[in-house]
C-alpha cells in the first residue's frame, strides 16, 4: 500500500507558467536568477512509500541517471536521496536532484539497502526487531 506519492509539483517554479509566456512573446528564454541559474538546475523527483509490519520501502524514478551519480544516506531518521543529471547539449547543463524523506526512529540503519534496476531506486528500510508488533498468546 502506497503511504504517499511525492510529485515534481510541489517544489515547481511558482513562476514557470509566466516565464514560458515571455519565451513565446520573445522568442527566447529569459533566465530567472531567483530560481536557478544558467549551469545548473536543482529540482526533486517522484517517490513512492510503503509500510508494512517488517518495515518501509522508498521507490524513487531516476530514468536516465547512472548508479554512481546517485547518493543516499540515512541522518537522524532522514533518509536523503540526490542524484545529478548532466545534459550532454550546447547549454552543457547540470540538473541536480535531491529528496528527503522523514522515516520512524524505529529503522535499522545497519540493514538499510538499496537496488537500482531499469530506472529505479528500491530503498529498503526494516525496522528494529524491539519495535516490530508482537502477537502476544493468552494462556489459561
Amino acid at each position: 500500500m502506497a503511504l504517499f506519492r511525492y510529485d515534481n509539483d510541489l517544489w515547481r517554479d511558482p513562476f514557470s507558467d509566466l516565464d514560458q509566456m515571455f519565451q513565446r512573446m520573445l522568442g527566447t528564454r529569459v533566465p530567472n536568477p531567483l530560481f536557478y541559474s544558467d549551469s545548473s538546475v536543482t529540482s526533486g523527483f517522484r517517490v513512492d512509500l510503503f509500510a508494512d509490519d517488517n518495515g518501509y520501502k522508498v521507490i524513487a524514478e531516476l530514468p536516465g541517471i547512472p548508479k554512481d551519480k546517485i547518493d543516499i544516506s540515512l541522518e537522524n531518521a532522514v533518509l536523503n536521496i540526490s542524484a545529478e543529471l548532466k545534459e550532454e547539449s550546447e547549454a552543457a547543463k547540470t540538473q541536480k536532484l535531491t529528496r528527503s524523506i522523514s522515516v520512524n526512529e524505529d529503522v535499522d540503519a545497519e540493514k538499510v539497502a538499496a537496488t537500482y534496476q531499469d530506472g529505479l531506486l528500491a530503498v529498503t528500510l526494516p525496522k528494529k526487531a524491539e519495535r516490530k508488533p508482537h502477537t502476544i498468546k493468552i494462556k489459561g
